[in-house]
């Protein structure tokens, strides 16, 4: 509908206005300097938001209709929400569209040279400002569409991230942080891990992926996907 579409573009506006902002304030000013003070910061800028945001609309969950309906879909004996399809199909989409301008396009190539080297891209004529300010941009529009497509199957909250959000940094550490396919095929490995599991004790579903984190990173300090580093002595 006309307000389920306007409130998709408030939300991609306003999450990408809020990453700008994250970046100025939160990132940028403690950026080359020692120890975790960018970390700390981007930390604290979260929970003024979500201050702000209790202050404003309080801490109850709100029910959002999904804009594809709520009939379950039977598929032989597995039950599965159009919600769920279409968060699939537009994460599948927006991967290989990434995937295609990390890869193959002067932005995406200029964005992992700033990546790997911001003073060298720099030299280079890159302008590492703007890139920067590009990725939170993007990478906090892309946060306002995932609350949206998750928010009328988690409902809508303050909170609503916190769960789906470590999840997917875990996945991302299982497949490799420096590797962004192996972040997804990693994502879908816990995923498909974690629903086995509730198949078989849902009570140990939280315990059980995080095991296989600490497993992996054991084993595996770059992730499964992750390429080795020597370190120099």
């Amino acid at each position: 509908s006309g307000a389920q579409l306007f409130a998709l573009l408030a939300a991609l506006g306003v999450m990408g206005a809020l990453g700008w902002v994250l970046y100025a304030l939160g990132v940028r000013p403690f950026a080359g300097r020692p120890g975790m003070a960018w970390v700390m910061s981007t930390l604290g800028f979260g929970v003024i938001l979500q201050s702000v945001g209790l202050a404003i609309w309080g801490p109850k969950p709100v029910v959002v209709p999904a804009p594809v309906g709520d009939a379950v879909l039977r598929v032989g004996n597995v039950g599965v929400r159009p919600q769920e399809l279409l968060m699939l199909g537009v994460a599948v989409v927006v991967m290989v569209g990434f995937d295609r301008v990390m890869n193959r396009t002067m932005v995406g190539k200029a964005m992992r040279a700033v990546a790997a080297n911001g003073n060298v891209a720099s030299l280079m004529g890159i302008n590492t400002n703007a890139v920067m300010i590009g990725a939170f941009v993007v990478s906090s529009a892309l946060a306002g569409l995932s609350g949206f497509l998750l928010a009328p199957i988690a409902q809508a909250s303050l909170f609503m991230g916190l769960t789906v959000g470590l999840k997917g940094f875990s996945g991302a550490m299982i497949g490799g942080l420096g590797n962004p396919r192996g972040c997804v095929i990693g994502g879908f490995l816990l995923g498909v891990f974690e629903s086995l599991v509730n198949l078989w004790q849902a009570q140990w579903r939280e315990v059980a992926v995080f095991v296989l984190v600490i497993l992996v990173l054991a084993f595996r300090p770059t992730g499964l996907f992750g390429a080795k580093t020597v370190e120099k002595v």
